[in-house]
């Protein structure tokens, strides 16, 4: 079964939506996935590679699958506008993914963009020298402390080791990270977000509808209205948005 449809056919289950609801979801999956089949043929590999001359075709797929994802967004704001809040930020995320991102820019500010259409993303940070630029692909080691970008269409994205910082984001997959971070950002519709890091002197900015938000309890935390405080809250910063799916924050320590 599709990942996906799987994932809707859990949220029908656990009442987060409607059977009329699911049917509209599992439709538009269902058209996406034969669209994208028929687009297979001419699809050009572009895994390990630097942005090139591919790099328009990579964006019509992309933006093929937003339209797609957008259309579920506007569905779900419509119809689970009693639970606060979630209309608004729903529209953000629309927003978000309307808006066209600004890789030149990011590149500028010394980001390496990583983009995977479909894929997982497998990142890591070592010893090695990559140059800020918008890359294609599914697996890569960054420097250690570089700052990232990195966005997937229906796939998970893991990512371990130190980094200045981070941004995860993908449609319809999971989060992971494991490391350390001064800045942290990650998002995902219809996926899960869990992030293992020292929690010393880190202020954490989640909202999760839909799902569950675990924290460690202690290390003199405060939390008010889903801003948790550990210690004085002055160093890192972790924001994570969740639609559909869970947060979890670990405390552990790296070397």
């Amino acid at each position: 079964m599709n990942e996906e449809i799987r994932k809707v056919l859990e949220m029908l289950q656990e009442g987060k939506i409607t059977v009329d609801e699911a049917e509209r979801l599992i439709a538009a999956i269902e058209s996406r996935i034969d669209d994208e089949q028929s687009e297979k043929d001419s699809y050009t590999d572009f895994h390990f590679h630097k942005s090139s001359g591919g790099e328009d075709f990579s964006r019509s797929v992309e933006d093929f699958a937003k339209g797609i994802v957008t259309s579920v967004f506007e569905v779900l704001s419509k119809s689970l506008f009693f639970i606060p809040g979630l209309s608004s930020a729903l529209k953000e995320a629309v927003g978000d993914m309307k808006q066209e991102e600004k890789f030149d820019e990011l590149v500028r500010e010394g980001f390496i963009v990583i983009r995977s259409m479909g894929d997982d993303i497998r990142l890591r940070s070592g010893d090695v020298n990559v140059e800020p630029g918008v890359y294609y692909g599914s697996d890569f080691t960054v420097p250690h402390g570089a700052r990232v970008y990195a966005s997937s269409m229906g796939g998970d994205i893991s990512a371990q080791g130190r980094f200045d910082k981070i941004v995860l984001k993908t449609f319809g997959g999971d989060i992971e990270f494991s490391g350390r971070f001064d800045d942290l950002q990650a998002k995902t519709f219809g996926g899960d977000i869990r992030v293992r890091t020292p929690v010393d002197n880190i202020r954490v900015k989640v909202r999760a509808f839909g799902g569950s938000v675990k924290v460690p309890q202690g290390y003199n935390a405060m939390e008010k209205g889903g801003v948790y405080v550990y210690g004085s809250g002055e160093g890192r910063l972790l924001v994570a948005d969740t639609f559909g799916g869970d947060f979890t924050l670990e405390n552990e320590t790296f070397g």
